[in-house]
């Protein structure tokens, strides 16, 4: 064994790649300071989209499983509910 398979360097490269975006937010994070408004929005912004992609993928489970009805009434009342107690 006198070395990595290509496919091993390549899930490095996209592995590093893909990371990098989270070390290079943190560096201009550290250094750049926003206002308190504009921060809470982007914060607001984020994570507004992570619940809904989070949804969504769940959501095409629940429809295979369920049907749409019970995906449909479940995701409407699981908003409500986040919404309620947010």
């Amino acid at each position: 064994m006198s070395g990595y398979s290509p496919v091993v360097t390549e899930a490095l490269i996209f592995g590093l790649t893909a990371s990098s975006a989270l070390v290079l937010g943190a560096v201009v994070g550290d250094r750049v300071r926003l206002p308190e408004r504009v921060l809470a929005s982007m914060l607001a912004f984020a994570s507004g989209a992570l619940i809904t992609a989070l949804a969504f993928e769940l959501f095409e489970d629940s429809y295979e499983q369920g049907g749409l009805w019970g995906s449909g009434l479940g995701l409407l009342l699981g908003a409500t509910v986040f919404t309620v107690v947010s």
